[in-house]
């Protein structure tokens, strides 16, 4: 992926992993191995390995570059199931681990982490443990006001792309060199 943008752009200068699987919500104690594997291959796995591929080019060409890394508040609120929580505290860990190692090198990582928003996550899940279910309402509540999303049309590609309006400025504010250098934030 990473390989093919710099083939068709010549450089690369941010990565945004949005990555995430909410597993089924199960408490700890009906948590499976399958399940775990599932979750922190897709939530932290996917997004290290891409991350270290960003790191190396953006080493390569000299001029810094910058990662944000889609999380969820869940991390620090865990009502969304212990495996997603720990899997996206897991992202948030590496973002500021990254940020420190690389600071020097004009690499910013930064984490965005909504609360509930209506994506296809939640149905992709399938079935959820309902008690873990009953327990994700406090961490909706954390979220903005619901807005509809915004239709990117700039975007050059074969799908639609949404984002909402809240995510957009933020990230905004943490990609564009001299209007904020925010780094390893969550």
């Amino acid at each position: 992926m990473i390989d093919a943008a710099v083939a068709a752009y010549g450089r690369l200068d941010i990565l945004v992993n949005n990555a995430g699987v909410m597993g089924d919500m199960a408490p700890i104690a009906e948590a499976s191995d399958e399940k775990f594997r599932q979750v922190m291959d897709v939530s932290v796995y996917g997004p290290m390995a891409a991350m270290r591929k960003a790191v190396q080019v953006f080493l390569e060409q000299g001029q810094g570059g910058n990662i944000i890394n889609v999380s969820s508040v869940s991390a620090s609120h865990q009502a969304a199931g212990p495996i997603y929580g720990a899997s996206k505290a897991a992202l948030n860990a590496m973002s500021r681990n990254t940020t420190y190692m690389y600071k020097g090198e004009k690499i910013r990582v930064n984490v965005i982490a909504p609360g509930g928003i209506n994506t296809e996550i939640a149905t992709a899940m399938g079935r959820p443990n309902m008690d873990g279910y009953t327990r994700l309402g406090p961490v909706l509540k954390l979220s903005p006001a619901p807005a509809k999303p915004r239709i990117l049309p700039s975007v050059p590609c074969s799908w639609q792309v949404t984002i909402p309006p809240i995510l957009a400025a933020t990230s905004l504010r943490w990609t564009a060199d001299g209007l904020h250098s925010e780094s390893g934030a969550v």
